[in-house]
């Protein structure tokens, strides 16, 4: 839980489809720098990394803005979270700091041509 501080972290995900396979999520923070080296060590105000979720199962940690998925075909619900170094899900009024979009994907997730 954020303390007294003024710091107000947020964050936004964009899906722009790959012209290959899948799609490439940016994720844009503001208050907040991501801290790859910092992971699993003390938290500090202001950093730290993100986890992503698809349908509700963790794909796994973020460590920066950008995250190329690969999505079998049909509708899903990504979720990115931002994390404390300590891996705690930041949360601001009692609620994750978190961003959440679907999509829906028409083509064959998996194949021959996925790099």
């Amino acid at each position: 839980e954020l303390g007294d501080s003024n710091w107000s972290p947020s964050v936004e995900v964009v899906a722009h489809k790959d012209p290959v396979s899948g799609w490439n999520l940016e994720i844009k923070t503001e208050e907040f720098d991501f801290a790859p080296l910092q992971a699993g060590l003390s938290s500090a105000e202001g950093q730290g990394h993100a986890h992503i979720y698809v349908n509700g199962k963790k794909l796994g940690r973020v460590y920066s803005n950008w995250r190329h998925i690969v999505l079998p075909r049909g509708t899903h619900r990504v979720k990115v979270t931002l994390n404390s170094n300590e891996h705690a899900t930041l949360v601001r009024d009692g609620k994750p700091i978190e961003a959440d979009l679907r999509i829906e994907e028409d083509r064959e997730g998996m194949g021959a041509h996925d790099h």
